[in-house]
């Protein structure tokens, strides 16, 4: 088992540009198979963890370049502090984005496969999320406390056994924004209200469900969050 504070450069194409980074994570220069305890971010964010309750994901080499493999029948995943710079405020813009190569859709209808997510344990679970589901529809979500969750489906499915880079946006105006390999492809209207809440970040699961459903199958390079305008450079 492995604990880790080596980060490498991040491996985004550069056709996404964002204001500020305030968390990146990069396992694509990691000891290959090895199960992963902790990925330390490159720029003073909290860490990710293995949890305690479920098995970290491990690595693999593919040529020179290492990904963290995610099994959803092992239930691993990542977890960062509840504390961390990826609680956004009212009106605050904001954007994730991830290097992701899944391997299965959501079982069913009513479940999908958690990417990432940072909401409430309970309730409407407010916060903000990204998953895929059954049809491989990109799934975006934001919650704010006691309001009706925004739900942004993407118009394409992501494929499956090959890599994507996959991006979420909130603009300051609520409006929600998808991106695929660079692409805008679904936006739609959303919330401007505060996604803050007391759970801990989310990597391959979710916040709330131990069904072996929600938890992401397949393997991820990389992961930055980032606040302010989110804007395409081509």
């Amino acid at each position: 088992m492995l604990k880790t504070g080596f980060i490498a450069c991040m491996i985004f194409t550069g056709n996404l540009i964002l204001a500020k980074p305030v968390a990146e994570w990069d396992f694509t220069n990691l000891p290959a198979d090895e199960v992963i305890l902790e990925v330390e971010s490159s720029d003073g964010a909290p860490a990710l963890r293995q949890s305690e309750f479920d098995y970290g994901p491990f690595t693999i080499r593919s040529g020179n370049v290492t990904s963290l493999k995610f099994n959803s029948e092992q239930r691993s995943s990542l977890y960062g502090s509840s504390d961390g710079p990826y609680d956004f405020g009212d009106g605050e813009a904001f954007a994730v984005e991830v290097s992701v190569y899944p391997t299965e859709y959501a079982p069913t209808e009513q479940t999908a496969r958690q990417i990432i997510m940072k909401r409430a344990r309970s309730g409407n679970y407010h916060g903000w999320s990204l998953a895929i589901d059954t049809n491989g529809r990109l799934v975006f979500v934001i919650a704010a406390e006691g309001m009706p969750a925004k739900v942004l489906k993407s118009r394409e499915s992501i494929p499956l056994n090959e890599w994507s880079e996959v991006a979420i946006a909130r603009r300051a105006d609520g409006g929600m924004e998808l991106y695929l390999d660079g692409d805008l492809i679904t936006e739609g209207n959303g919330l401007t209200g505060s996604l803050k809440n007391d759970s801990e970040l989310f990597v391959g699961r979710h916040s709330g469900a131990e069904n072996k459903a929600y938890f992401f199958d397949g393997q991820m390079k990389s992961i930055r969050i980032s606040t302010g305008k989110y804007r395409i450079s081509k």
